[in-house]
């Protein structure tokens, strides 16, 4: 008879459960003494812990953190095998402590989308027009590289 009254408490007490949303898992145990703590990693990584008197409390508490840290990850995408590949190889080529959207800024502000495409040609012919305006003399611009001054 102790047996089975020993037998039905075990299958009485509670279990461990986890609460799911998208990717993200909030997990509840329970520590004895009716006391109940939940687990999940934070976005940076960290695991964390917070624990309960009740297990009402600790599944609403699961529920809102669950949703909550889906909701922080939903904006994430995954990157291809060649993004992957870019941005490891960026990050190798920048000094310590500049980041991605650092360098990513600077060369947007000396590199402008609405720059004029311009030929060769008509580079070299305002090189030239400005050296002569600038009142540089012919034999000056014939001596510039590749003879182009104008």
């Amino acid at each position: 008879m102790a047996l089975n009254a020993h037998t039905a408490s075990i299958e009485e007490s509670p279990k461990p459960f986890s609460v799911t949303r998208g990717s993200i898992t909030v997990k509840v145990y329970l520590l004895g003494a009716g006391l109940w703590q939940l687990s999940w990693y934070s976005p940076d990584g960290t695991r964390q812990r917070k624990a309960f008197k009740s297990e009402v409390d600790a599944r609403r508490f699961a529920s809102q953190k669950a949703a909550e840290l889906a909701g922080q990850s939903s904006h994430v995408r995954s990157l291809t095998q060649e993004e992957t590949a870019d941005f490891e190889a960026a990050v190798e080529i920048l000094p310590a402590g500049i980041t991605l959207v650092t360098a990513a800024r600077f060369y947007v502000a000396r590199h402008p989308s609405n720059a004029p495409r311009l030929s060769v040609t008509q580079v070299v012919a305002d090189l030239g027009a400005d050296l002569e305006a600038r009142g540089m003399s012919g034999v000056y611009r014939k001596t510039l590289p590749s003879g182009h001054g104008g």
